[in-house]
């Protein structure tokens, strides 16, 4: 009998603003174990953290560092913490995947720490990292030998996160996906680009069992496969375009007011009331 994973599954989120990373990573950790069944294991772990962290390192004993040095410092900081907590746990199987963010996450609209736990039973669940010798011509076996992914004729979801660098190796990697994984929804973003207080992450950890490898990525892509499972791919969260595309081709006052559009792959234009852009009180 199969199990209902409509019922089941569950995702559960917790998040911390606190300003000392450690205890930023405990308490979110905390509160989104705090929303699981008793004595449930996750089945993968998926971390935004923002890049505040990294401007301001907590030991005493190290001397201040500029750039990216510091940052880098600070990131490879972030799986050996949220490790811990799992070995403390007895999560030993839980993979970790994420990534940093300049902006908020947190529900409060603060920059910190938001950790997801997804529980699918009867799914088999695999973290999975995209190597340098990727190529446009694998077939479902290379996936399979290389990344560990599974072909099946069962539906499927892949979760994946990609760095901003590189946006052509990613839609080379998703479009190898496509066809290795016909049955199978492809969703998931990019880390964030770079600024100037910001440098991107990616962060993936396969699990605490046998050699582990902790990696801090600046490059690439990583992932989740969820195995035996159906999912609605939508482009954000309860919403959907409305009319045609349009594209903006004059603007006034520093370009904070629209006053021209046309539609997109055509020549006419279109005038109406000026619209206004982040209106200040």
């Amino acid at each position: 009998e199969e199990e209902n994973l409509t019922t089941d599954a569950i995702l559960a989120s917790g998040s911390s603003g606190s300003q000392v990373l450690g205890d930023a990573l405990t308490e979110a950790i905390r509160d989104a174990a705090s929303k699981l069944k008793e004595g449930d294991t996750p089945d993968f772990c998926m971390l935004m953290l923002s890049s505040s962290y990294c401007q301001t390192l907590e030991s005493p004993l190290t001397s201040p560092i500029d750039g990216k040095e510091q940052t880098a410092e600070a990131y490879e900081r972030v799986v050996p913490l949220l490790a811990k907590q799992f070995l403390l746990r007895g999560w030993t199987t839980v993979p970790i995947i994420g990534c940093s963010t300049a902006g908020p996450i947190t529900p409060e609209g603060s920059r910190g720490v938001t950790v997801t736990l997804g529980k699918f039973p009867g799914s088999e669940v695999k973290a999975f990292r995209v190597p340098s010798t990727f190529s446009e011509d694998w077939k479902p076996k290379d996936w399979t030998d290389n990344c560990g992914l599974v072909s099946s004729p069962k539906p499927s979801a892949l979760m994946v996160l990609g760095a901003p660098q590189d946006p052509d190796l990613v839609r080379k990697v998703l479009a190898g996906m496509d066809f290795a994984f016909p049955e199978g929804k492809i969703f998931g973003g990019l880390a964030a680009c770079s600024e100037p207080t910001h440098e991107h992450s990616l962060f993936y950890f396969p699990g605490l069992e046998g050699a582990p490898e902790v990696q801090c990525l600046d490059d690439g892509v990583i992932g989740i496969q969820l195995s035996d499972i159906t999912v609605d791919a939508v482009v954000a969260q309860g919403s959907r375009p409305i009319g045609v595309n349009m594209e903006i081709v004059e603007t006034k006052d520093n370009g904070t007011v629209i006053t021209r559009m046309r539609e997109v792959n055509t020549a006419t234009q279109a005038e109406g009331a000026p619209m206004t852009l982040n209106p200040k009180p």
